[in-house]
């Protein structure tokens, strides 16, 4: 059973990298669990992703997230763009596909964050993300890291080679 995140890039992560921590991001879809390989998590997802132009990302307020409130992230403006597409690929990520771990956290408790590490994408501030990635949890070497597969540009209908 996979693991898998889908972000969108807003610092650069490198496809077949693993990171302990990823990168400056903006959640797009929650950790869920899959037996799906990452190419056929991409094949269902491609044709969205392929019709959605890049959008427009504003900081609204900083917020602390995480079990024990204690990740500080910046929420993201609920743009109806944004909403869409998390709700469509989330339609395509069907019950025989995805299982979440965390199941408030996508559809009408999703709340959409970028991650406050080293960038502050302080209120009112907007950024334009462009670039979906599939990041998988695994265990390498005592330690668990989040492993790039794939990263697609919206509105594209390039299909990437995953790794």
């Amino acid at each position: 059973m996979h693991r898998y995140l889908l972000a969108f890039e807003i610092k650069t992560v490198d496809v077949g990298s693993s990171y302990a921590s990823l990168p400056l991001h903006c959640t797009l879809v929650h950790w869920f669990h899959s037996r799906q390989s990452p190419a056929e998590i991409l094949e269902v997802v491609q044709p969205i992703l392929s019709k959605t132009e890049p959008l427009m990302i504003t900081s609204v307020a900083p917020a602390l997230f995480g079990p024990n409130n204690t990740i500080p992230v910046h929420a993201v403006e609920r743009s109806q763009p944004l909403i869409r597409l998390h709700t469509s690929v989330l339609e395509a990520l069907n019950d025989e596909i995805a299982s979440f771990t965390e199941p408030g956290f996508v559809g009408a408790g999703y709340r959409p964050h970028v991650t406050n590490k080293e960038v502050i994408l302080a209120p009112g501030k907007a950024a334009k993300v462009s670039h979906l990635y599939c990041a998988e949890k695994i265990d390498a070497a005592n330690e668990r890291v989040s492993h790039i597969h794939w990263k697609t540009a919206l509105g594209t209908n390039i299909k990437p080679s995953d790794t």
